[in-house]
């Protein structure tokens, strides 16, 4: 009996509900759909804030590459400037003190009274390598058909040293350059019918580029080492195989082996 009870309880809350009889579970709802609205416009203020964000990180790369020039100068400074010329305040030091006297015996014992003041001084340059600035990352070229995205600052920092040796960012980014050229000559010429070719040399390169195109390979961009000096002079040697292993790592190209062949595929 006192189930059958608490199951007419729960369907009579139930017909409440569907009726909107109880005020308290209305007003509820509509507390529930006020807090929805609010974290909707919370969203999307959040969205804005993080688009316009985007940009900070190689701003503040920047900053930090300038305050280590700073810092490397004011070291150097601070070791190698001559503390018996610039005064400093509040300084005591034993160091300090024997400059002084140096300073003052030098003076007495010249032939010409010349203050310390007009002395010719030019302090030394600091030796200490200095990291360059970043450079802006080159703005997408609108005159190739196929093109791989450069390499900005920020994902240039974070190559590991041991890949990148001495490269820099705008080594990566002039290879890309020709990667992107090579890419492109190659297709223009792969996209005409055989028929119409009528230079050996480009029927040639045409033959050799298609027996190339497997099921492996169908649909992509590729080009080979070969492809590099022909279409843009470029030999690989040990920078750029150097380049090649950086790409690889960025995700902007990968390889596929084919015997002694290795294609280097463009990567989206």
């Amino acid at each position: 009996m006192d189930e059958l009870l608490q199951k007419v309880r729960q369907l009579n809350r139930r017909v409440q509900i569907l009726d909107g009889y109880d005020d308290d579970i209305s007003r509820e709802c509509l507390k529930l759909l006020e807090s929805i609205k609010e974290i909707k416009c919370l969203i999307a203020e959040r969205k804005k804030i993080l688009q316009n964000n985007q940009t900070v990180p190689e701003d503040q790369m920047r900053l930090i590459n300038r305050l280590r020039v700073l810092q490397a100068r004011m070291a150097y400074m601070n070791v190698n400037f001559p503390r018996g010329i610039i005064r400093f305040e509040n300084d005591n030091s034993p160091a300090r003190q024997t400059s002084e006297e140096v300073s003052s015996v030098k003076i007495e014992t010249s032939d010409e009274n010349v203050p310390v003041s007009q002395t010719n001084y030019s302090s030394p340059q600091p030796t200490a390598e200095i990291s360059a600035l970043t450079v802006p990352t080159p703005k997408p070229r609108g005159d190739l058909q196929i093109s791989v995205s450069y390499v900005s600052n920020l994902e240039f920092q974070n190559v590991p040293p041991y890949m990148k040796g001495r490269l820099k960012v705008t080594d990566v980014n002039l290879f890309i350059d020709y990667y992107n050229n090579t890419l492109t000559k190659k297709y223009e010429l792969l996209k005409k019918s055989k028929n119409t070719i009528k230079v050996k040399n480009e029927l040639d390169k045409f033959i050799n580029w298609k027996s190339q195109i497997t099921s492996d390979t169908t649909g992509l961009y590729f080009c080979t080492a070969d492809d590099f000096f022909t279409e843009s002079g470029i030999k690989f040697g040990k920078k750029e195989f150097s380049l090649i292993t950086v790409l690889r790592h960025m995700k902007r190209i990968r390889e596929i082996r084919n015997k002694k062949l290795i294609y280097y595929v463009a990567c989206f």
